[in-house]
Order: structure tokens, then sequence, then C-alpha cells
């Protein structure tokens, strides 16, 4: 029952239209419906767990840039492709790196440092690269299996 705008630290509730005392409600990490009880003191209002209500704050954009090494694209990096998972297969001079994720394209490369690895595209969430030999992009560093 406020009259204020509502502006930042503010708690809301966001009412499914068209429902029977339905709300978004989140509980472990996933949102749902939630349906709410008739205050029993007060029949016109609704009761509501913790899930359900909602806290307004502010938020920022996320922005990304590429870089081109190879010089200018023909065409721009969008959707930017994201990586959720890598996975090595096998070893030694048959390594096989799987990246699983969003927005993979055929005309994406997997580098190593400056080294460009043979590259597979699957579809638009999966990809293989041959994982080329350490010495090639970081001479320092030896590979000992121990």
């Amino acid at each position: 029952e406020a009259d204020d705008p509502v502006s930042q630290i503010h708690k809301c509730a966001f009412y499914m239209k068209d429902t029977e005392r339905m709300y978004l409600c989140l509980s472990q990490e996933r949102i749902i419906q939630f349906q709410a009880t008739p205050c029993p003191k007060e029949p016109n209002k609704e009761m509501i767990n913790d899930g359900a209500c909602w806290t307004i704050i502010s938020t920022d954009k996320a922005e990304y840039q590429f870089y081109e090494g190879m010089g200018p694209v023909r065409s721009p990096v969008t959707p930017v492709p994201i990586v959720h998972s890598l996975h090595l297969n096998g070893g030694g001079d048959v390594a096989m790196l799987e990246l699983t994720g969003d927005n993979f394209s055929p005309s994406l490369q997997v580098w190593f440092g400056d080294v460009e690895a043979e590259t597979m595209y699957r579809c638009q969430e999966s990809m293989l690269c041959v994982v080329p030999d350490i010495s090639q992009f970081r001479g320092e560093w030896l590979w000992v299996r121990q």
C-alpha cells in the first residue's frame, strides 16, 4: 500500500496475469511459479514466500571486444561465442580438446598463444581442436608425465 515510485532496494512481486494467485518465484537457482495463499485477516491481500519477493537493484551491462590479429574481418563476430566447458581427450602426439558452448560457427579457430590449432566445427554447441605440442607456444615449458 505504498504510493511512492518504485526505486532501488524496494521489494516487489511479479504476479502472473490471468492466473489464480500465481507469482514468479526463485527456488534453488530456478525460477518457478508459486501459488500465494489468501491472507486470513485481510482477504483482499495475498501471502507469498521469500522466493517470490524480489528486490530491485541496479545492473550493469557486459560488452565484449575482439582484437583481430589477422586484420579486419569481413563480418562482425556476433553473436558472441561462449565456451561453457573444455574436455581433453587423448594425450601425447594426439591430444584433442573438445569445446562445448554456444554460438560457435565454422569460421572460428582455436589458438594457443600465437599458434593456430587445427579446428573442427561440429555444430553451434561443439568444436574440436588438435592441441599443438606445448613447446610451440610455451618454449620454456616441458611436458612431464608423472
